[in-house]
């Protein structure tokens, strides 16, 4: 048993090398046969293993791994490296790079804040209703943010209310207990770091030393996951754990509701682009994903919230509410800055734009959201700044100090856009290849199978794989293997693509599953058997809500024809 246990240990602690040798070990034996009676499928088959492996492993950091078709996919004759380059900043990259720096005004000038402290204020001391509000703005937010910054501001802000109820422990911060050098490593291994939505926090990455570890008991036995990791405080009462998880699971599902919310949707329409680039195939806009996911994601927060009030909120009477701290974090703030006002007003216009660009784009077709977002970002960085004066209350105009500058795009998240670009390479590597339909005509045997069990069960797969794998490297993988199967059931693309995509986002039941989930579980109330029986149900109900969402809204919004494959989805390279 023993030695059972070091074996798993060491393997554990060093599985970043050891699937650097399985990747390679893997890619190998495609270079001796061929698929489909081609070469250039096998050898594609065998670079999507070996990205896969170190995707899933880590044997490298994501992003690294990430530009590994620039150089397998030229290497082995697949594709040129002047078609392989400009994948990595094509249109929808340049979507979300241009986004991403509007986020990054609103965190430098505080709007996120000061939107989330006043619409707390607004909400008032009702806990259910509090932790409803408190959800409203997760998910608001995680529309233009990051989840991970989005839980990073409000669930400090959701610790200083629920301390002041009565019966909680005050001043809770994220703890964690001391571990032997023993401990650390083998705790280590047991959880892979993991990105976010975005792929980044902080200078990088979600470090695996910011994450709370299973521990390993004196005797040397692993601890199971569902035990303590952290010294729990005793008094921490269901209404806080309520708080948190709904603050935490709000910002996973709430960027789902935009396409520029998370990464897993920008993928989607990456890969979409790639597999099927004939111009009648449905523009994916701003506009008509937002009309098919907002009213899903509003669905399921109300799901979401119901259920942990079922859980942890049905006596709230010995809960009482007191909004002083907040109405001093707000009034920290000071008065509205002018600067809060252009972001608010650049945000505005650009949403609009976005909302009805099939009204004016009629009259510039060559304009697409990326543009929209582009200009957005150029006004931000031409806008001057507006500081005042802190005794007179003046305000003077200083040019030379904009409202965003380059240096604070260093925290722009460059890992995912290379994984999106890894993403649309391996996309097109399947459709030049022809190793798309090969894969099709595979699983041509599941067309026999009703459309709404396949959504069930692709997306329940999808849901609980990215409780432990990054959510856009794999929807990257994925998403061309979703396009094949539903075309080779005989149903539109977009029938599994769109309701995989969105399953992506519904990883409720452990803290390595998403940065937000790992943010709160970092303070001092949480187990990880709070997340397991609560997020289990979650996950579940999540991807039934989804499945019978999907069925029905697919056809009136995206104007998909179930038994039917469209023209646009055999007018490219695949068709052999």
């Amino acid at each position: 048993m023993d030695i059972a246990l070091a074996g798993w240990a060491w393997g554990m602690r060093n599985i970043h090398e050891i699937a650097l040798i399985i990747g390679v070990v893997a890619l190998l034996p495609f270079f001796f046969f061929d698929i489909n009676g081609s070469s250039d499928q096998a050898k594609t088959a065998g670079a999507t293993v070996l990205i896969g492996v170190y995707w899933v492993f880590e044997a490298f950091p994501i992003p690294v791994t990430s530009i590994i078709p620039i150089f397998l996919f030229p290497v082995m004759g697949v594709l040129n490296s002047e078609d392989v380059t400009p994948l990595y900043f094509n249109e929808t990259i340049a979507l979300f790079f241009a986004t991403n720096i509007v986020a990054l005004a609103m965190e430098k000038h505080n709007l996120h804040r000061r939107v989330a402290l006043r619409t707390l204020l607004i909400i008032g001391d009702r806990p259910r209703t509090l932790v409803l509000g408190v959800m409203l703005i997760c998910a608001l937010m995680s529309c233009f943010m990051s989840n991970t910054a989005t839980t990073a501001v409000m669930a400090p802000l959701v610790m200083s209310i629920v301390q002041s109820a009565s019966g909680t422990p005050a001043a809770i911060k994220p703890s964690y207990r001391e571990f032997s050098d023993s401990e650390i490593e083998i705790s280590r291994s047991v959880r892979q770091e993991k990105v976010d939505d975005y792929g980044e926090v902080q200078d990088g990455y979600l470090s695996s030393n910011d994450l709370p570890y299973s521990s390993v008991s004196d005797d040397g036995c692993a601890a199971d996951e569902v035990a303590d990791v952290h010294t729990k405080k005793q008094g921490a009462s269901k209404f806080m754990i309520a708080a948190l998880l709904g603050t935490a699971y709000s910002a996973s599902v709430g960027g789902a509701a935009t396409i520029i919310g998370t990464g897993t949707n920008l993928a989607f329409v990456s890969q979409f682009e790639a597999l099927f680039p004939s111009p009648d195939a449905p523009d994916i806009s701003f506009g008509i994903w937002i009309v098919f996911a907002a009213p899903f994601v509003l669905l399921c927060l109300f799901l979401l919230w119901l259920w942990l009030c079922f859980m942890y909120m049905r006596d709230v009477s010995d809960v009482n509410i007191s909004c002083n701290e907040l109405e001093r974090l707000y009034g920290q703030l000071g008065p509205v800055k002018i600067e809060e006002g252009i972001i608010s007003g650049t945000m505005t216009l650009m949403v609009l734009l976005w909302l009805t660009r099939e009204w004016w784009g009629t009259e510039v077709p060559d304009v697409g959201d990326a543009v929209v977002a582009v200009m957005g970002a150029l006004i931000l960085f031409a806008s001057p700044t507006f500081p005042r004066d802190p005794d007179s209350g003046a305000v003077t105009i200083r040019w030379r100090e904009r409202l965003l500058n380059w240096k604070d795009c260093k925290n722009i998240s460059w890992g995912i856009c290379l994984l999106l670009g890894a993403g649309y390479v391996i996309a097109e590597a399947f459709t030049v290849t022809g190793l798309s339909s090969t894969l099709g005509n595979m699983l041509s045997v599941v067309g026999n199978v009703p459309v709404i069990i396949t959504i069930f069960i692709c997306c329940f797969f999808v849901s609980f794989i990215t409780e432990v794998v990054s959510n856009v490297a794999m929807a990257s993988l994925i998403l061309p293997v979703m396009a094949e199967l539903a075309v080779a059931s005989g149903e539109d693309p977009l029938v599994l693509m769109i309701p995989v995509t969105l399953a992506c986002s519904l990883a409720f039941m452990l803290p390595a599953a998403t940065p937000p989930n790992a943010i709160v579980f970092a303070y001092d109330v949480l187990r990880v058997s709070d997340m397991v029986r609560t997020g289990f149900v979650l996950d579940v109900g999540g991807v039934f809500l989804l499945t019978v969402w999907s069925y029905f809204m697919l056809p009136p919004i995206f104007g998909v024809e179930y038994g039917v494959v469209p023209a646009w989805a055999f007018d490219n390279a695949t068709v052999v």
